[in-house]
């Protein structure tokens, strides 16, 4: 669900930004208001997304009115005290630590380069690299139904394929704050994924980061593939190649989802 609440996020954002309503006159609406409460739902839900509060910051920035002001006020302030309640009335009983999670960070915080050595050192391991990519690309239910490792690696390659031939051909100085946006979102995300297990899920001091699997990674880079590509209103009609490729992706992904479920479960 947050993941769907994303992309129509990602995609209320242009139509807001680039509508004549906003641009020429504006005006608060209601696909921005609904984009509002997207993001509201979204850093509520998983607040390594709280960078996507810039989103109705540059709104605001960009036409300022009482009433879209209001509105960013009111959903800045809605955020906050949820983050608040959640962290202060939340314990894991699961895991046992010998300190709070606000005492975790507020040491990291103010020692950044503390957090950022622990970083590396997780990310520097090569079987926890190997964990995410896997767990992004495909291991089902509870972290026990992986998809065939073929199927990794056909993945892989046309994700790594596709992301060349976009940032190959994509017109970097049109709409270039609107992808610096994106990409902010997305990086600073990512970073947040790793603070956040850091504070809570791992006690202090920790060698390395645990909890983290690679599906919390999608949310971010869909920010960050939005930043490739056009940005710009309307849209082109796809080649006959796009759509065999799409085409043939989607068969396939289809057809490893059924076998791995069936075989796991039958």
């Amino acid at each position: 669900l947050c993941t769907a609440m994303a992309v129509l996020a990602i995609g209320l954002w242009l139509q807001v930004s680039n509508s004549d309503r906003y641009r020429n006159h504006g005006e608060l609406s209601w696909q921005e208001i609904g984009l509002y409460g997207l993001i509201l739902v979204l850093c509520a839900a998983r607040t390594n997304l709280l960078p996507a509060l810039l989103v109705p910051l540059a709104l605001a920035a960009s036409q300022p009115t009482r009433q879209r002001i209001a509105a960013v006020v009111f959903m800045y302030l809605l955020t906050a005290a949820w983050i608040a309640f959640g962290i202060s009335t939340t314990h894991d009983s699961r895991v046992v630590r010998d300190h709070t999670t606000a005492n975790i960070l507020i040491n990291y915080l103010s020692n950044p380069g503390e957090f950022f050595d622990l970083l590396n050192r997780t990310i520097s391991d090569f079987e926890i690299r190997r964990f995410y990519r896997h767990s992004f690309l495909g291991i089902l239910g509870w972290l026990d139904t992986p998809i065939p490792r073929q199927a990794v690696r056909v993945f892989s390659a046309a994700i790594v394929v596709t992301a060349l031939v976009l940032i190959a051909v994509t017109p970097w100085r049109r709409e270039w704050p609107k992808r610096a946006m994106f990409l902010l979102i997305g990086i600073v995300s990512t970073l947040l994924i790793f603070l956040a297990l850091a504070i809570s899920w791992n006690n202090y001091p920790s060698e390395k980061i645990w909890g983290v699997q690679g599906r919390y990674f999608l949310i971010p880079m869909l920010f960050i593939a939005a930043s490739i590509g056009r940005l710009e209103a309307g849209g082109r009609m796809s080649r006959p190649a796009e759509k065999v490729a799409l085409a043939a992706f989607l068969m396939y992904s289809l057809y490893i989802l059924t076998t791995t479920l069936a075989a796991q479960y039958r």
